[in-house]
């Protein structure tokens, strides 16, 4: 993809597909699982999230950064897959962590299931994951609890 296409994407801002970080943060995980959880999406690492300055990650933290992103997804459950690469826009170069929506319902390493709403990561209720469990076909509808039941 070319510059035109990810300054595009920063201009338009976070969404329900689209995440910006200007740098690792604890809570890569649970967005990344929060794509995998909806509809997919993309972390843009090196854009700052407030203001969509572009500020790049050094190249003397791109390993560590791919490293850390790699070994978070790792302690999913299922471990995530991303695709990760690199893109360059202002003369600077991005993180881009691609996440498809999975056939899994997925959780970070504390347990939780995210799902996205709207551009922000929310922890999955027990209706919600039951739901999701249905949608990916793990659960019939046969096996659901019924409310007030007796």
């Amino acid at each position: 993809m070319n510059e035109k296409f990810w300054l595009d994407l920063i201009a338009r801002g976070e969404g329900q597909t689209v995440e910006f970080k200007r740098e690792w943060t604890s809570d890569i995980a649970a967005e990344l699982v929060s794509f995998a959880n909806s509809r997919g999406g993309v972390l843009l690492v090196g854009v700052d999230d407030t203001t969509r300055q572009i500020v790049g990650v050094p190249a003397s933290e791109w390993t560590r950064l791919e490293t850390g992103i790699a070994t978070a997804c790792n302690h999913c459950r299922p471990p995530l897959r991303p695709t990760i690469e690199a893109a360059d826009a202002q003369g600077k170069r991005l993180l881009v962590a691609r996440v498809e929506r999975s056939a899994d319902v997925h959780q970070t390493s504390d347990g939780r299931a995210w799902l996205r709403v709207g551009a922000t990561p929310c922890v999955v209720t027990p209706n919600e994951m039951l739901r999701l469990l249905q949608d990916r076909g793990k659960l019939s509808s046969n096996e659901c609890p019924i409310e007030d039941a007796q």
